[in-house]
């Protein structure tokens, strides 16, 4: 059924039908296609969406036919859930055919191609998820989504423990959007996913991770924390536990691993067990013993590991924010001042001054580089030999 919706959703709503790239599109497939999904859920919260999700009757072969016939470039990012991209001016749209999920083991079901849009609507996870929008600006509402976007809540589509059977990995997506969208929940939602839990083990860990960071970079990360929390035990299953309070969290960053390395989480391990991008590890393993030893360390002291290459200015940076917990503008320009520095003395310079082996020559100019730090950086090549 179409919903009535604010003014300013509305002017919204239609700025993304007019887009030239949504109608080519829709006039491309002719046969019934919404848009669907989080881009609903953004226009009728009078946010513009990142992205433009379409969904349709028509089969994935058919979507790709009638896309190339428009010249329309097609990828085939999700066929076996029925999902293809559409590319137009460098911008991506996902275009998935109705379908219901059947036989599901928490992390894949087997997939069947229908025409109605309710029972499409009723395999999703979340009622504000769940909306669909015609090309006319008509929103389709089969549960209620609308309304508990107004209330701020969020709930699952009918039976929370089905829907979690179907895909354990919505129990991340809860508290995710919980913490994004600052909402409240349903109480029975909220025990499903602290009761169910356990079934977060069965799922990949890096799953996990892309979630929870998610989670920790939001304007909400401390909310979200805690409801994770008085989820018990919910963090345990996810190796994510934490020592102190999350309202002392800092927020001076968004860097989800200095976030959560304030609050006591052993970021170390998780690097290993949630398979971190390589900087992320990096990172990880460089804040993670600062927790345990949070000693003051001088402008001094941050400029000389940057200098010395044996820290990156992130690095560096997000250990101030971590020790400091808030932001310095003076210590950051410091820093920024210890990496666009020039050190004006090389290898050929050692040479000339008949240092010849290579273990002699790092630890001269290890030494030098000590002294032109001292000297804020002002030292010359000529000063800095003297010492040689």
């Amino acid at each position: 059924m179409p919903v009535v919706t604010e003014f300013n959703a509305i002017e919204l709503a239609m700025s993304i039908l007019s887009d030239p790239k949504v109608n080519a599109i829709f006039d491309a497939i002719p046969v019934e296609t919404r848009i669907v999904g989080g881009t609903v859920r953004d226009v009728l919260r009078g946010e513009t969406p990142k992205d433009v999700d379409f969904a349709t009757v028509a089969k994935p072969d058919e979507v790709i036919a009638f896309l190339t016939s428009k010249n329309i470039q097609v990828i085939e990012t999700g066929l076996k859930h029925g999902t293809v991209t559409a590319v137009i001016d460098h911008t991506p749209f996902e275009i998935t055919t109705l379908r219901t999920d059947h036989n599901h083991d928490g992390r894949h079901a087997d997939v069947s191609y229908i025409t109605d849009f309710e029972l499409d609507s009723a395999r999703r996870d979340f009622t504000v998820n769940a909306m669909s929008m015609d090309r006319k600006g008509n929103v389709f509402d089969y549960f209620d989504g609308n309304a508990h976007l107004k209330n701020k809540i969020l709930c699952f589509v009918g039976n929370p423990r089905k829907r979690i059977e179907e895909d354990a990995l919505r129990i991340m997506r809860f508290f995710r959007f919980l913490t994004q969208l600052d909402f409240s929940y349903g109480e029975d939602d909220f025990n499903a996913c602290a009761e169910m839990s356990g079934s977060l083990e069965n799922i990949s860990k890096e799953r996990i991770w892309m979630e929870v960071k998610k989670i920790a970079s939001s304007a909400n990360a401390p909310r979200g924390f805690a409801f994770m929390q008085q989820a018990h035990p919910l963090l345990v299953h996810i190796g994510a536990t934490f020592k102190d309070d999350p309202k002392t969290m800092v927020m001076d960053t968004t860097n989800p691993i200095t976030r959560m390395t304030s609050i006591g989480v052993n970021v170390v391990d998780l690097a290993e067990r949630w398979k971190m991008a390589n900087e992320e590890s990096k990172l990880a393993n460089f804040l993670g013993p600062f927790y345990f030893n949070r000693k003051p360390i001088s402008v001094m002291d941050y400029q000389k590991m940057i200098a010395l290459r044996n820290v990156s200015v992130n690095h560096a940076f997000n250990l101030s924010v971590l020790l400091e917990r808030k932001l310095d503008p003076e210590l950051f320009n410091a820093m920024h001042d210890a990496d666009t520095a020039i050190f004006p003395v090389d290898g050929f310079d050692m040479k000339d001054c008949g240092i010849k082996t290579g273990v002699q020559m790092g630890e001269t100019l290890r030494r030098l580089k000590e002294i032109w730090v001292l000297s804020k950086f002002r030292a010359t090549k000529e000063q800095l030999l003297s010492f040689v």
